[in-house]
């Protein structure tokens, strides 16, 4: 399958558009909380780096588990299921990161954090394996394509997020860039997510419509 044509199949693309919002939300983060670690709460970067260190404590702990409760939820109840366990995440994640915003202490982001690295992991991990899903729901030999265009618009979040992000700490400071702008960031997020059951929903309306006027 071409890759433009790939990517325009309505579950890539909005998978695709998750990814995107999601990478942009966690390259900002890790862009402005060094700097407020050290210029509000006067962390040192040792002190400052257990925040990532806890990240990856988190991912390797959860991933397995998360991953495995995923696929049983959405073997069990079907498809649709997806969007909920997404949304359910990414609900954790608005208010986690709505509380990253207020923290005004290590100790209090440090827990905060760890919220946020859980629920990142509830949304991400059902949007990465909707590409393998949908690939082979379809027959086809484009998985890696798929991994790939994934891979793709991770990396655009990674270029294009930590310099605006680091702007806008700069310029409006950082409750307004984390508690305002990123957690816009979610909801944006919730769009992408439900966009797919949003159209099925108009062309269902539409179809009853079209029925009723003949």
């Amino acid at each position: 399958m071409p890759v433009w044509h790939l990517v325009l199949q309505w579950q890539v693309l909005s998978a695709s558009l998750t990814t995107l919002a999601l990478g942009m939300l966690s390259t900002s983060l890790e862009s402005v909380l060094p700097a407020f670690t050290k210029d509000a709460l006067g962390a040192t970067p040792s002190k400052t780096g257990l925040l990532f260190v806890l990240n990856g404590c988190v991912a390797i702990v959860l991933s397995i588990p998360i991953g495995y409760g995923v696929d049983r939820l959405i073997g069990r109840h079907g498809e649709e299921m997806r969007v909920y366990i997404e949304l359910v995440g990414l609900a954790f994640t608005g208010g986690a990161v709505l509380g990253i915003g207020l923290c005004k202490s290590f100790s209090m982001l440090f827990g905060v954090e760890t919220l946020l690295a859980a629920s990142l992991l509830v949304v991400s991990i059902p949007v990465m394996s909707s590409f393998g899903d949908f690939v082979n729901s379809l027959g086809q030999s484009s998985m890696a394509l798929c991994y790939g265009i994934q891979n793709s618009f991770w990396a655009l979040s990674s270029t294009i997020a930590p310099p605006i992000a680091t702007f806008m700490y700069t310029q409006i400071g950082y409750r307004a860039t984390v508690s305002g702008v990123l957690t816009s960031i979610c909801v944006l997020c919730a769009v992408f997510i439900l966009s797919e059951t949003i159209w099925k929903a108009v062309q269902r309306a539409a179809r009853r419509v079209k029925f009723s006027t003949r």
